[in-house]
């Protein structure tokens, strides 16, 4: 279980790392995508998979995740760190539209990357 959960966090900041470099650096979705699955090869299909859709879906729903978070935040997407507002959008992304992920998995992940990126 342990492995799985660690899986898991290493697949998200993946994702992460994807949407920072995509969102706040202005990269092209595809060429940076295709680097990151070619530099984690070893990941099994499932977690390529996972990887890609999270990335691809959070850009897809971006305007709609920016809302929920700007509806439900004090601080308005616009003023958030960019590591933050990256980790929110995944996030969100993952509760509202990946219905195989437990919303609890997300939550707990989330604030791991957080703390593990000094954001405590």
């Amino acid at each position: 279980m342990v492995k799985t959960l660690d899986r898991g966090l290493e697949n998200r900041e993946i994702v992460l790392d994807i949407l920072t470099e995509v969102l706040e650096q202005g990269a092209f979705v595809h060429l940076v995508l295709n680097q990151a699955l070619q530099k984690y090869q070893y990941l099994g299909k499932a977690d390529r998979s996972f990887i890609t859709r999270a990335v691809e879906g959070t850009l897809e729903y971006l305007i709609q995740i920016d809302e929920v978070i700007n509806r439900y935040s004090k601080t308005k997407i616009n003023k958030m760190k960019p590591f933050i507002r990256s980790l929110l959008r995944m996030s969100v992304y993952q509760i509202l539209y990946m219905d195989r992920v437990p919303d609890s998995a997300v939550c707990n992940e989330a604030v791991k990357m957080a703390v593990k990126r000094h954001f405590s």
